[in-house]
């Protein structure tokens, strides 16, 4: 008796004197079948293994606490809606309410350090180039692939210049831009005359000069005709810088010279590259080596390697 006069002192500040006299009979009565009946104490289907009396003293006080509580809420209603007010239907403050989640749409802003296409860069190098010079009084000066020495592969060595001074078997060159030139020639053979050009039809020579009166004196020896027309391919032009030398080449300003069958792998030398190095495909050093003939007779050729080596230090 003692703990149910308790449990019904602690609910007075909320219950009215009528709801505590039957919250007690009520308790009263339980005690009374707990006592008579012991095993009424099991809690739903687990197995109670306390005193009786202690049992029931614990069902009592839990019975009593739901029951007051439940009249705690009621009676707040009730007296919020003799003053006016609505309801406080708000869940209390230790139950947890599920976060609302806001979906905003994340709008990526590029950043203010975004790379500078390495061509556009190498054509702004070029046109700066073009207006320094002419400040100086040197009017017309422009730098383009033919501002300096051509490298090309011929019969299985890297060759410079026209004096096709033998550079090995393997080079190490940082390409700063490529761009597409024509490679124009009376044959497909490796002795057939030829000329470069930057229009896909070969109609100028890559100083803009017309190669009208080249391909008329070729047409007269047979090339250029509808039984014997010229072969004309896409190359790539490179312009490079030779690195990792220990000769008078080292840091040596070339124009590259690269073969139709050899572009992909130079794509897959730059892609490879920058991903392994991190940096930009104008940063990268490129070896450059020589494949294993291809092709039988007059029209054998060896192709380029490339394979990206390492990065240039600033």
């Amino acid at each position: 008796m003692a703990l149910k006069r308790a449990v019904v002192t602690e609910t007075t500040t909320s219950v009215t004197p009528e709801d505590k006299a039957a919250l007690a009979a009520q308790a009263e009565a339980t005690s009374a079948v707990v006592e008579n009946e012991p095993e009424a104490a099991q809690v739903e289907g687990a197995v109670v293994d306390k005193e009786p009396e202690v049992q029931a003293a614990e069902v009592v006080e839990a019975q009593v606490e739901a029951q007051v509580q439940t009249a705690e809420v009621k009676s707040d209603a009730a007296a919020e809606a003799q003053a006016g007010k609505e309801p406080e239907t708000k869940p209390r403050e230790s139950e947890v309410q599920p976060e609302e989640v806001q979906h905003k749409q994340v709008v990526v802003k590029p950043s203010g350090n975004t790379a500078v296409a390495n061509s556009d860069r190498t054509k702004g190098a070029a046109a700066e180039f073009t207006k320094n010079m002419a400040e100086q009084g040197f009017e017309g000066m422009e730098l383009t692939g033919m501002s300096f020495d051509r490298l090309k592969m011929h019969e299985g060595k890297f060759q410079l210049g026209s004096e096709e001074i033998s550079l090995g078997e393997e080079i190490h060159v940082n390409i700063m831009s490529t761009r597409n030139i024509y490679v124009v020639r009376q044959h497909a053979g490796q002795k057939a005359e030829m000329y470069y050009s930057y229009d896909a039809d070969g109609e100028n020579f890559t100083d803009g000069s017309s190669a009208a009166e080249t391909r008329a004196e070729w047409l007269e020896d047979g090339y250029g005709g509808a039984d014997a027309p010229l072969q004309i391919k896409q190359y790539i032009e490179g312009m490079a810088q030779l690195v990792k030398r220990d000769d008078e080449y080292e840091g040596h300003m070339v124009s590259l010279s690269i073969p139709p069958a050899s572009k992909q792998r130079l794509s897959g030398a730059f892609a490879v590259g920058m991903r392994k190095y991190g940096c930009l495909a104008g940063d990268l050093i490129i070896k450059c080596s020589v494949g294993k003939k291809i092709g039988t007779g007059d029209e054998a050729f060896r192709p380029w390697l490339f394979a990206a080596d390492d990065k240039m230090v600033a």
